[in-house]
């Protein structure tokens, strides 16, 4: 295994397939959760937001819950969401 995955694997996080079909959210301004809960239920196999700290928990719950893999892109004022992760998006 090489050092980024022996990395990853520290946080319970494994490597996933290369979606076919997925999604992003950018600050949808609607029910996020439905939004999400919708596009995992019509096929989605990946689901990412960018976003705040409630976004991307919020889209996080969806993926977990329906063991969808989650993109985290932290877009947030303080982004303690992604730091958490050890995603800081400052490299």
């Amino acid at each position: 295994m090489n050092q980024p995955a022996r990395q990853l694997s520290r946080y319970g996080w494994r490597p996933a397939d290369p979606a076919r079909r997925p999604v992003l959210f950018i600050n949808p301004g609607q029910d996020l959760a439905a939004l999400a809960g919708e596009a995992a239920a019509v096929g989605a196999d990946a689901l990412g937001m960018a976003g705040g700290d409630g976004s991307l928990a919020v889209v996080a719950a969806v993926g977990a819950t329906r063991g969808i893999p989650f993109v985290c892109v932290p877009a947030g004022t303080h982004n303690h969401f992604a730091l958490e992760a050890d995603v800081d998006g400052t490299t």
